[in-house]
């Protein structure tokens, strides 16, 4: 009565890992994992800079005593 259909496993990454020519591929996917380097770099960068001024933030209310970081137990 009732078909069992599936589109199986979609990663949507077709045009990137399928190609007729195997250079073809292989250009896409160095392609693909530089871009994705590159993100992992600008994200290492964004978050070093965020901790930075989380911590100058710390001791900027440490100078000047706020009582907010002793209620935390920072």
């Amino acid at each position: 009565m009732f078909d069992v259909y599936s589109s199986g496993v979609k990663t949507n990454r077709d045009t990137w890992v399928y190609n007729f020519f195997h250079q073809s591929v292989i250009d896409n996917m160095t392609r693909m994992i530089d871009f994705y380097n590159q993100q992992v770099e600008g994200f290492k960068k964004y978050i070093k800079v965020k901790i930075i001024r989380v911590c100058l933030w710390k001791v900027f209310l440490l100078f000047v005593g706020d009582s907010r970081l002793e209620e935390r137990g920072i």
